[in-house]
């Protein structure tokens, strides 16, 4: 069973390979883990239309690009920076202008501006990065300060917020996705929630069996998604402050039950439970048995999912995840 949040790195330089939820937090793992010369380009500033937010974070090394700052001539842009100073160069920053007209000599016409910091990588960088990559991977946000061109060679980034806010910058940590039942519906969600780039643990009481288990990590194989037995367990994972968003696909209405009588304590979490109407009454019926009250009761959305004629495990498990986006 996998209780790190921190994907491992697959071959080689440890790219990720597609589909596995490339993010700061991924990013910053690389950058904690590369020997030779790397630049990360990191956006401090994005006012009106951009394709991309604050934080967003590119790692360029001499024959690799991992992140984006958001495409197009914008990333063009940085990418011409970021070669620049692998070839020698030293901090820079890049002004993205995209508030042109087609026919001026702009960057594009979304009509937004962007600032962005290129630094190389020292040494003593990557043990930090690898801190910040923990914590995001966990679901936490992590304030950095970013040096700037101005900024003198000794100046490294830190963590913790910083008093010039034009280098500072919050990233947030990935969204917590705990899908309880490794079914096949279980399977599709959490593989899916992994592309998406959430931070997503999949739990069945049936996975204490050894060959129940390889079946399962067979299915979730180079996805990062974490297993556990036990949804108490798996809560145990989540930092204080961080509120998962849990998704009841379970195998039959006692687990339904078990589940949320577990979840009872755990005030303010969103709640999704699969099931027919007939099965979702019969549960709500025998938590009012229990003593559920209405508020109680109130916090659990069912039947999950946005109802777009899903039929195939994969299908439900897109009708479930675009909820949970919507619902953010």
């Amino acid at each position: 069973m996998s209780s790190s949040p921190l994907d491992s790195p697959d071959s080689g330089l440890g790219l990720p390979t597609p589909g596995t939820g490339v993010d700061c937090a991924t990013v910053f793992r690389l950058a904690s883990t590369m020997e030779t010369p790397v630049v990360l380009a990191t956006v401090l500033e994005a006012r009106g239309s951009v394709p991309q937010i604050r934080g967003a974070v590119l790692l360029v090394g001499d024959d690799f690009e991992i992140g984006t700052v958001g495409g197009g001539a914008a990333e063009a842009k940085t990418l011409a920076a970021c070669r620049a100073t692998l070839a020698g160069g030293g901090r820079s920053q890049v002004q993205i202008d995209l508030a042109g007209h087609p026919e001026e000599s702009r960057d594009g016409v979304c009509g937004g501006r962007m600032r962005i910091a290129v630094n190389p990588l020292a040494s003593e960088d990557r043990l930090l990065f690898r801190d910040v990559a923990e914590r995001l991977a966990a679901g936490e946000d992590v304030s950095c300060r970013i040096p700037g061109p101005d900024d003198d060679e000794q100046t490294r980034f830190q963590i913790g917020d910083s008093v010039d806010e034009r280098h500072s910058v919050r990233f947030v940590g990935r969204d917590v996705m705990i899908v309880v039942g490794a079914g096949h519906c279980g399977i599709a969600l959490a593989r899916l929630g992994r592309f998406s780039g959430r931070r997503v643990m999949l739990t069945d009481d049936r996975l204490a069996d050894a060959d129940f288990a390889a079946v399962t990590s067979a299915g979730l194989v180079g996805t990062g998604v974490e297993v556990q037995a036990s949804l108490e367990v798996a809560m145990g994972f989540v930092p204080a402050g961080v509120t998962p968003m849990v998704a009841l696909v379970t195998r039959n209405f006692h687990r339904d039950v078990a589940s949320l009588q577990a979840l009872r304590p755990h005030r303010g979490i969103n709640i999704g439970m699969m099931g027919s109407r007939r099965r979702i009454a019969t549960v709500l019926e025998a938590l009012r048995s229990e003593g559920w009250d209405e508020p109680e009761l109130a916090r659990i959305k069912a039947p999950i999912g946005l109802d777009i004629g899903a039929v195939s495990p994969e299908e439900i498990a897109v009708s479930i995840l675009a909820e949970m986006i919507a619902s953010r």
